[in-house]
Parts: structure tokens; sequence; C-alpha cells
């Protein structure tokens, strides 16, 4: 009989002939692989150096993966808007702190301030941005 890999969120299980193997991770390992893997592939290949400025003054350099246009859906009332907007991806591990609207960004040489952020919940934040 073929083997077969079940992987849950924190929880891998293999199949082997009707037999389980469960292999039980720590609680953050999860998050721990995603980020490493975020480093060593996507990351890498596509970052690019995003200047950032705090709303409190403090000046930042972080690598990000930059998208010129993206859509951010805002919701007015009861109908959707979609606009589409620049945004660059950071990995959650390298921020300080969480984005604040108003952050002020230089990417590609073009100045940018924060409009809305989205935080993917595996280590990614997707960083909408306004032209200045």
């Amino acid at each position: 009989m073929a083997s077969q890999i079940v992987i849950l969120i924190g929880l891998t299980v293999t199949v082997t002939a009707g037999t389980l193997t469960p292999v039980i991770e720590e609680r953050n390992s999860f998050h721990d692989v995603m980020a490493a893997d975020l480093s060593s592939t996507f990351f890498s290949d596509f970052e690019e150096n995003i200047r950032y400025i705090h709303s409190n003054g403090k000046t930042e350099v972080y690598d990000g993966i930059v998208d010129i246009p993206s859509a951010d859906a805002s919701i007015i009332s009861e109908s959707s808007i979609v606009a589409y907007k620049p945004s660059v991806q950071l990995r959650r591990i390298a921020l300080k702190c969480n984005p604040t609207k108003g952050d002020k960004l230089t990417v590609r040489g073009s100045r940018y301030r924060v409009d809305n952020y989205s935080d993917d919940g595996v280590g990614v934040i997707t960083v909408f941005l306004a032209r200045v």
C-alpha cells in the first residue's frame, strides 16, 4: 500500500499500510518553519529595500516585496468598493512594531504613506499605500 502524508497545522500524520504515526510539533514551530521558508525562498528572490519612517520619527530599512498596484477592498454602507493601491509585503518577524496609518515609506524612489494593512497570520503583513 502506498504512503500518504497529511499535514495539519501543528500535527503531521504519516499513513503507511493503515498505521498512523503522529508527530506533534511545539506550538510555535509551525510559524518558525513558515518564517524560515519565507526568508529562504519567496522573499530572497523578490525583496527590495524599503525605507520605513514610523510616526514616532524612527526610521528603519526593511526588505519587502513591492506590488504596485494591488487591491484593497473597503466597505461603505452595504456595497463594496475595490480600489487598486500600491502595497508592500513585509515579514512580520522583521517589523519593530505594527504599521500605523500615516507612517511614511520610500519605495523605488517614490514616497508613500500607510493607508491600511493586513496581517495574513502566517508571517506576512501587506501594507497598503497612498502616494504622498
